[in-house]
Parts: C-alpha cells; structure tokens; sequence
C-alpha cells in the first residue's frame, strides 16, 4: 500500500534535548500510574485536571453522542500527550479515555506544568512540538475520511495507523496490534460488517493480510 506522512515523523519525547539536570526535574514532577487493558482514563464531561503522557502501551479517545454512540477520536503511544484540549482550561472535558491494552502513563497536574514550563524552555517546546502533532493528525484524519468511500476510508485509516503505531515483523513488514475490526468501524463511521468485507478485499489484491489479532501491511 502506498505510504502516507503527516510530517509528524520525528515526534518529540517531552524530555529530549534536555539538560541532566532538566531530565531529573522532568522526572520527578507528576506520577507514573499503570493501568490495565479497558481501564477508563477519563470520561467526556469530567472536570478538567491531569494531563497525561502514554509511556508505554495504547490509548484510544473518543466522543460520545448525545444517543450513546461512540465515534473514536484517534489511538495514542509512546511520547503521546492525552488530556488536551483542557489542559488549562476550565470547560468539562470534551471527550473519553481508555486504555486499549495495558499501558503506563505519566500523570502531569496544573502544577506540575506551570514548573515545568516556568523552569525548562525546552519542556515548553517539546509540548507544543507534541500537541502540534496531535492537533494535525486529528485534523488531516477527518478531512480525509470525511470525504472518501468506505474502501478508501478503511485503507487510509490503516496506512495513518500503520505510519504512527505500526511494528515490524520478522521479516520487516508493518504490522498493526491495536486495531480491531471495530475500533477501524468507529474510526471510518462503518459497520463492523462492512469494515471486515473491506478488509478481505484489501486481503485479495495482495495490500494486507489480516490475521487473529494483527494486520500485516504489505
């Protein structure tokens, strides 16, 4: 399958570039909490408060509508930022949080970011530099999955996933963990039905090969 970029390649570690003393403020600020596959983060309409860094694992955010139906928002990893756009803010959170698979998180609070940011400049860049990502994977996945057909939209979400979460193989192929027929159904707004019959006519023209739990991308 033809490749894609956002530019968001080189996503930045909220800590890179730092000084050791800088690292070790880093470090102590906030709190490393584990939480186990499907635990809920945060919920949509939840005060405002924490601001998450994924350590390791998988997150995945989403909208409920006001008839319970979810609409996921996107999938988060290593280095990612959770919790925006209320970071500072004061409105109830616009949407939910859960881990996908068990995952590690570093819980930043109000305070913990005002001395980050007052004490380390290069904290400060480092964020806008992940937020910036954040906000144009958001954005460049709804403008291009608002506008296509099923088939386009399931390959376009698999190759944007693919370029942001993917891992090799053995034998050096992409291979997606995360994505389940449904999580790809809440991403493209299908029904798990179509988005499995999309998946075996991508199987057939050789692009990906779908196994029990991972799809391989070719």
């Amino acid at each position: 399958m033809r490749r894609l970029s956002l530019h968001c390649n080189q996503r930045k570690d909220l800590a890179r570039n730092m000084s050791l003393e800088e690292s070790e403020l880093y470090t102590r600020q906030g709190r490393i909490h584990k939480y186990r596959k499907h635990s809920i983060i945060f919920t949509q309409g939840d005060p405002p408060g924490n601001t998450f860094v994924v350590e390791s694992g998988m997150i995945r955010t989403y909208f409920t509508s006001q008839n319970g139906k979810e609409f996921t928002k996107g999938f988060w990893s290593k280095y990612d930022v959770i919790g925006a756009p209320d970071i500072f803010g004061h409105d109830l959170r616009l949407i939910s949080a859960e881990a996908v698979e068990d995952s590690v998180l570093k819980i930043l609070s109000y305070e913990d970011l005002d001395i980050l940011i007052a004490r380390i400049p290069r904290f400060a860049h480092n964020l806008i530099s992940v937020l910036s990502c954040n906000i144009r994977s958001v954005t460049t996945t709804s403008d291009w999955l608002g506008t296509q057909p099923v088939l386009a939209r399931v390959a376009l979400t698999i190759l944007l996933q693919s370029e942001w979460h993917g891992r090799r193989t053995e034998d050096g192929q992409l291979c997606l963990t995360h994505l389940t027929h449904e999580h790809i159904a809440l991403l493209v707004g299908a029904t798990r039905q179509w988005v499995t019959h999309t998946l075996a006519e991508l199987e057939d023209t050789g692009a990906i090969k779908c196994k029990k739990r991972s799809i391989i991308i070719y």
